[in-house]
Protein backbone atom coordinates (compact mmCIF):
# COMPACT_ATOMS: atom_id res chain seq x y z
CA UNK A 1 0.00 0.00 0.00
CA UNK A 2 3.32 2.35 1.16
CA UNK A 3 4.38 1.36 -2.60
CA UNK A 4 1.62 2.64 -4.39
CA UNK A 5 0.95 5.49 -2.55
CA UNK A 6 4.51 6.27 -3.85
CA UNK A 7 4.35 5.20 -7.34
CA UNK A 8 0.67 7.45 -7.82
CA UNK A 9 2.65 10.48 -6.89
CA UNK A 10 5.61 9.65 -9.37
CA UNK A 11 3.45 8.80 -11.97
CA UNK A 12 1.28 11.98 -11.50
CA UNK A 13 4.60 13.68 -11.72
CA UNK A 14 6.11 12.30 -14.80
CA UNK A 15 2.81 11.95 -16.15
CA UNK A 16 2.32 15.87 -15.95
CA UNK A 17 5.70 17.09 -16.97
CA UNK A 18 5.55 14.79 -20.23
CA UNK A 19 1.97 16.29 -21.16
CA UNK A 20 3.85 19.92 -20.24
CA UNK A 21 6.82 19.29 -22.53
CA UNK A 22 4.46 17.41 -25.26
CA UNK A 23 6.86 14.36 -24.79
CA UNK A 24 5.90 10.58 -24.34
CA UNK A 25 5.01 9.05 -21.15
CA UNK A 26 7.66 6.13 -19.90
CA UNK A 27 6.51 3.11 -20.90
CA UNK A 28 7.90 1.18 -17.30
CA UNK A 29 4.91 3.23 -15.55
CA UNK A 30 2.56 1.12 -17.66
CA UNK A 31 3.97 -2.10 -16.77
CA UNK A 32 4.53 -1.10 -12.80
CA UNK A 33 1.01 0.29 -12.79
CA UNK A 34 -0.89 -2.85 -14.08
CA UNK A 35 1.85 -4.95 -11.89
CA UNK A 36 0.69 -3.27 -9.22
CA UNK A 37 -3.36 -3.63 -10.09
CA UNK A 38 -2.31 -6.94 -10.14
CA UNK A 39 -1.42 -7.58 -6.40
CA UNK A 40 -4.83 -5.66 -5.09
CA UNK A 41 -6.87 -8.10 -7.74
CA UNK A 42 -5.11 -11.41 -6.32
CA UNK A 43 -5.57 -10.06 -2.66
CA UNK A 44 -8.80 -8.68 -3.08
CA UNK A 45 -9.90 -12.65 -4.45
CA UNK A 46 -7.31 -14.36 -1.91
CA UNK A 47 -9.72 -12.53 0.95
CA UNK A 48 -12.89 -13.48 -1.04
CA UNK A 49 -12.28 -17.09 -0.95
CA UNK A 50 -11.27 -17.39 2.76
CA UNK A 51 -13.50 -14.78 3.97
CA UNK A 52 -16.44 -15.87 2.06
CA UNK A 53 -19.67 -14.20 3.83
CA UNK A 54 -17.60 -12.81 6.63
CA UNK A 55 -15.88 -10.48 3.57
CA UNK A 56 -19.05 -8.42 3.65
CA UNK A 57 -20.58 -9.27 7.29
CA UNK A 58 -17.48 -8.99 9.52
CA UNK A 59 -16.06 -6.53 11.41
CA UNK A 60 -13.51 -5.26 8.29
CA UNK A 61 -16.79 -4.99 6.29
CA UNK A 62 -16.08 -1.60 5.67
CA UNK A 63 -12.43 -1.79 4.83
CA UNK A 64 -12.98 -4.78 2.13
CA UNK A 65 -15.51 -2.66 0.76
CA UNK A 66 -13.27 0.24 0.33
CA UNK A 67 -10.78 -2.54 -1.28
CA UNK A 68 -13.13 -3.80 -3.84
CA UNK A 69 -14.33 0.07 -4.69
CA UNK A 70 -10.32 0.57 -5.25
CA UNK A 71 -9.87 -2.15 -7.29
CA UNK A 72 -12.91 -1.96 -9.39
CA UNK A 73 -11.70 1.96 -10.51
CA UNK A 74 -8.29 0.52 -11.19
CA UNK A 75 -10.41 -2.14 -13.32
CA UNK A 76 -11.78 0.75 -14.90
CA UNK A 77 -9.25 2.70 -15.78
CA UNK A 78 -7.34 -0.22 -17.45
CA UNK A 79 -10.29 -1.04 -19.35
CA UNK A 80 -10.32 2.90 -20.24
CA UNK A 81 -6.81 2.58 -22.18
CA UNK A 82 -7.54 -0.50 -23.47
CA UNK A 83 -11.11 -0.06 -25.17
CA UNK A 84 -10.44 3.95 -25.16
CA UNK A 85 -13.83 4.16 -24.43
CA UNK A 86 -14.65 7.90 -24.54
CA UNK A 87 -17.35 8.23 -22.22
CA UNK A 88 -15.37 6.53 -19.69
CA UNK A 89 -12.16 8.85 -20.09
CA UNK A 90 -13.24 10.80 -17.00
CA UNK A 91 -13.23 7.78 -15.03
CA UNK A 92 -9.13 8.01 -15.27
CA UNK A 93 -9.53 10.62 -12.66
CA UNK A 94 -9.98 7.69 -9.87
CA UNK A 95 -6.56 6.79 -10.48
CA UNK A 96 -5.57 9.20 -7.67
CA UNK A 97 -8.07 7.71 -5.09
CA UNK A 98 -5.56 4.47 -4.94
CA UNK A 99 -3.37 6.92 -2.85
CA UNK A 100 -6.20 6.64 0.01
CA UNK A 101 -5.56 3.27 0.22
CA UNK A 102 -2.31 4.24 2.48
CA UNK A 103 -4.82 5.17 4.99
CA UNK A 104 -5.49 1.32 6.01
CA UNK A 105 -2.40 1.05 7.26
CA UNK A 106 -2.87 3.74 9.83
CA UNK A 107 -5.52 1.17 12.10
CA UNK A 108 -2.21 -0.51 13.07
CA UNK A 109 -0.37 2.65 14.51
CA UNK A 110 -2.12 3.97 17.56
CA UNK A 111 -1.37 7.59 17.44
CA UNK A 112 -1.95 7.90 13.86
CA UNK A 113 -5.33 5.50 13.98
CA UNK A 114 -6.70 7.92 16.84
CA UNK A 115 -5.71 10.91 14.89
CA UNK A 116 -7.68 9.92 10.86
CA UNK A 117 -10.68 8.91 13.55
CA UNK A 118 -10.67 12.02 15.59
CA UNK A 119 -10.68 14.09 12.50
CA UNK A 120 -13.61 12.03 10.89
CA UNK A 121 -15.39 11.89 13.95
CA UNK A 122 -14.82 16.36 13.85
CA UNK A 123 -16.59 16.47 10.60
CA UNK A 124 -20.04 17.59 12.44
CA UNK A 125 -18.03 20.19 14.55
CA UNK A 126 -15.49 21.31 11.68
CA UNK A 127 -19.00 22.20 9.33
CA UNK A 128 -20.49 24.23 12.31
CA UNK A 129 -17.37 26.19 13.19
CA UNK A 130 -16.90 26.66 9.52
CA UNK A 131 -20.52 28.28 9.54
CA UNK A 132 -19.83 30.36 13.11
CA UNK A 133 -16.82 31.92 10.95
CA UNK A 134 -18.44 32.39 7.91
CA UNK A 135 -21.44 34.39 10.22
CA UNK A 136 -18.68 36.19 12.11
CA UNK A 137 -16.91 37.24 8.95
CA UNK A 138 -20.16 38.24 6.94
CA UNK A 139 -21.14 40.61 9.90
CA UNK A 140 -17.97 42.09 10.26
CA UNK A 141 -17.61 42.82 6.41
CA UNK A 142 -20.98 44.03 6.13
CA UNK A 143 -20.14 46.43 9.15
CA UNK A 144 -16.70 47.85 7.17
CA UNK A 145 -18.32 47.47 3.41
CA UNK A 146 -21.19 49.96 5.70
CA UNK A 147 -18.74 52.48 7.25
CA UNK A 148 -17.04 52.72 3.68
CA UNK A 149 -20.42 52.94 1.81
CA UNK A 150 -21.20 55.70 4.81
CA UNK A 151 -18.12 58.20 3.93
CA UNK A 152 -18.40 57.90 -0.03
CA UNK A 153 -22.00 59.32 0.50
CA UNK A 154 -21.28 61.99 2.86
CA UNK A 155 -17.44 63.21 2.21
CA UNK A 156 -15.17 63.20 -0.66
CA UNK A 157 -13.08 60.64 0.34
CA UNK A 158 -11.42 58.62 -3.14
CA UNK A 159 -11.58 54.77 -3.00
CA UNK A 160 -8.28 53.58 -4.63
CA UNK A 161 -7.46 50.46 -6.64
CA UNK A 162 -7.14 48.23 -3.26
CA UNK A 163 -9.97 49.25 -1.61
CA UNK A 164 -12.10 48.18 -4.85
CA UNK A 165 -10.09 44.86 -4.86
CA UNK A 166 -10.20 43.78 -1.35
CA UNK A 167 -13.96 45.49 -0.21
CA UNK A 168 -15.58 45.80 -3.25
CA UNK A 169 -17.83 42.91 -2.52
CA UNK A 170 -19.40 40.79 0.59
CA UNK A 171 -17.25 38.09 -0.69
CA UNK A 172 -14.01 39.82 -1.40
CA UNK A 173 -14.05 41.54 2.52
CA UNK A 174 -15.18 38.34 4.10
CA UNK A 175 -12.01 36.63 1.99
CA UNK A 176 -9.77 39.59 2.97
CA UNK A 177 -11.19 39.20 6.78
CA UNK A 178 -10.30 35.56 6.49
CA UNK A 179 -6.81 36.16 5.15
CA UNK A 180 -5.78 38.67 7.96
CA UNK A 181 -6.60 35.90 10.71
CA UNK A 182 -4.98 32.94 8.86
CA UNK A 183 -1.99 34.51 7.38
CA UNK A 184 -2.64 35.39 4.08
CA UNK A 185 -1.72 38.91 4.34
CA UNK A 186 -0.76 41.40 7.31
CA UNK A 187 -3.55 42.55 8.71
CA UNK A 188 -2.28 45.95 9.34
CA UNK A 189 -1.40 46.05 5.41
CA UNK A 190 -5.55 45.62 5.41
CA UNK A 191 -6.34 48.27 7.31
CA UNK A 192 -4.44 50.90 6.46
CA UNK A 193 -5.77 52.13 3.27
CA UNK A 194 -9.30 52.04 5.18
CA UNK A 195 -7.37 55.13 7.21
CA UNK A 196 -8.22 57.70 4.34
CA UNK A 197 -12.27 57.19 5.37
CA UNK A 198 -11.76 57.05 9.47
CA UNK A 199 -8.68 55.70 11.61
CA UNK A 200 -11.50 54.24 13.86
CA UNK A 201 -10.98 51.61 11.28
CA UNK A 202 -7.97 50.35 13.05
CA UNK A 203 -9.94 49.68 16.26
CA UNK A 204 -12.44 48.03 14.74
CA UNK A 205 -9.41 45.52 12.91
CA UNK A 206 -7.95 45.04 16.28
CA UNK A 207 -11.19 43.87 18.26
CA UNK A 208 -12.19 41.64 15.34
CA UNK A 209 -8.68 40.61 15.55
CA UNK A 210 -9.22 39.87 19.38
CA UNK A 211 -12.44 38.50 19.14
CA UNK A 212 -11.94 35.86 16.46
CA UNK A 213 -8.31 34.89 17.43
CA UNK A 214 -8.49 34.90 21.15
CA UNK A 215 -12.08 34.10 21.34
CA UNK A 216 -13.64 32.16 18.85
CA UNK A 217 -10.64 30.07 17.54
CA UNK A 218 -9.72 29.36 21.18
CA UNK A 219 -12.79 27.87 21.88
CA UNK A 220 -12.95 25.80 18.50
CA UNK A 221 -9.59 24.26 19.24
CA UNK A 222 -10.90 23.83 22.68
CA UNK A 223 -13.68 21.96 21.61
CA UNK A 224 -11.78 19.71 19.35
CA UNK A 225 -9.26 18.82 21.98
CA UNK A 226 -11.63 18.11 24.44
CA UNK A 227 -13.73 15.65 21.42
CA UNK A 228 -10.54 13.80 20.51
CA UNK A 229 -9.56 13.19 24.10
CA UNK A 230 -13.43 11.74 24.57
CA UNK A 231 -12.75 9.73 21.79
CA UNK A 232 -9.44 8.38 22.89
CA UNK A 233 -11.04 7.50 26.10
CA UNK A 234 -13.69 5.47 24.14
CA UNK A 235 -11.71 3.95 21.69
CA UNK A 236 -11.50 0.29 22.21
CA UNK A 237 -8.25 -0.67 20.35
CA UNK A 238 -6.61 1.79 22.85
CA UNK A 239 -7.97 0.16 25.51
CA UNK A 240 -7.03 -3.05 25.10
CA UNK A 241 -3.50 -1.86 24.21
CA UNK A 242 -4.06 -0.42 27.81
CA UNK A 243 -4.87 -3.31 29.44
CA UNK A 244 -2.88 -5.95 27.78
CA UNK A 245 0.47 -3.18 28.35
CA UNK A 246 -1.15 -3.33 32.19
CA UNK A 247 -1.11 -6.92 31.91
CA UNK A 248 2.11 -7.54 30.35
CA UNK A 249 3.66 -5.01 33.51
CA UNK A 250 1.59 -7.38 36.11
CA UNK A 251 3.46 -10.47 35.06
CA UNK A 252 6.96 -9.48 34.66
CA UNK A 253 6.38 -7.86 38.44
CA UNK A 254 5.46 -11.47 39.46
CA UNK A 255 8.58 -13.32 37.24
CA UNK A 256 10.89 -11.31 38.89
CA UNK A 257 8.86 -12.00 42.73
CA UNK A 258 9.31 -15.48 41.43
CA UNK A 259 13.18 -15.18 40.44
CA UNK A 260 13.27 -13.68 43.45
CA UNK A 261 12.14 -16.87 45.82
CA UNK A 262 13.91 -18.83 43.16
CA UNK A 263 17.67 -18.84 45.39
CA UNK A 264 19.07 -22.13 43.86
CA UNK A 265 18.22 -20.52 40.72
CA UNK A 266 16.58 -23.85 39.43
CA UNK A 267 13.78 -22.10 37.94
CA UNK A 268 11.53 -24.02 40.41
CA UNK A 269 10.34 -22.95 44.06
CA UNK A 270 10.20 -25.59 46.44
CA UNK A 271 8.60 -25.57 49.76
CA UNK A 272 11.51 -24.21 51.55
CA UNK A 273 12.03 -21.28 49.55
CA UNK A 274 8.01 -20.96 49.46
Amino acid sequence: MAINTVFVGIQMDLYLEAASKGGDKPPWLWYVDNLIMLAFVVELLAKLWLQRLQFFTGDDRRWNIFDAVLVVSSIVDALVIFADISFLRFLRMARAIRAIRVLKCLRFVKDLRLMITSIACSASCLFWAFVLLSCVLYLFAVFIMQGILYFLEHHDAKVNEFVVQHYGTVLSTMTSLFMAISGGMDWYELVTPLHAFSEWYTCIYVFYMLFVLFGILNILTAIFVEGAHHLARLDRDVVMNEQMSNDASTINELKRVFQEFDADGSNTIDLQEF
